[in-house]
């Protein structure tokens, strides 16, 4: 080789994937993709702009810089991680705060029902779903419909103060 002659000569494809590589590392590892998206909304991506390399500390050479943009591209993934963290945190207070607010009650069928308000009655469990005539219904649903009346007007009688009470 002649001197002077020490040249590489850049005009295969591997060149361009080299670049290609380099370009992916800056944008991937180094500064971010939502990031650089950022900048290149704000035009500050450019042929001649150095506000890349500066923003970044590309720029710069040294182990000590490249480690300080290591932790600060790290403590940027923590906050964001933390913050949602916080954020699912919050939805799940939420929920938990919503779900003891407004105590789902427990559905039950109508036979179900009826069972317990016959033994609430006194009366055996199938008072209510065994099978009748029609008259033995209307007298059955009767009777319930009293004590239903009479159970409400007793607790209406517990909540109103008496009449003496009052003076």
């Amino acid at each position: 080789m002649v001197d002077g002659m020490g040249s590489i000569s850049m005009g295969s494809d591997n060149w361009k994937k080299r670049l290609a590589e380099e370009c992916r590392k800056l944008i991937y590892d180094r500064i971010g993709e939502e990031e650089t998206y950022e900048m290149w909304r704000q035009n500050k991506l450019g042929v001649n702009s150095t506000a890349v390399c500066y923003e970044h500390k590309l720029c710069k050479k040294g182990a000590d810089d490249a480690a300080a943009i290591a932790a600060e591209k790290k403590a940027k993934k923590e906050a964001k991680a933390a913050k949602k963290k916080a954020e699912k945190e919050a939805k799940k207070k939420a929920k938990e705060a919503k779900a003891k607010a407004a105590p789902v009650e427990k559905k039950i069928s109508l036979e179900a029902y009826m069972k317990k308000q016959a033994a609430a009655l006194g009366k055996e469990e199938t008072y209510f779903t065994k099978s009748r005539g029609e008259t033995d219904w209307k007298a059955a649903m009767k009777e319930y419909i009293l004590a239903l009346g009479k159970k409400q007007a007793e607790a209406d009688a517990e909540k109103k103060p008496a009449a003496n009470d009052e003076l």
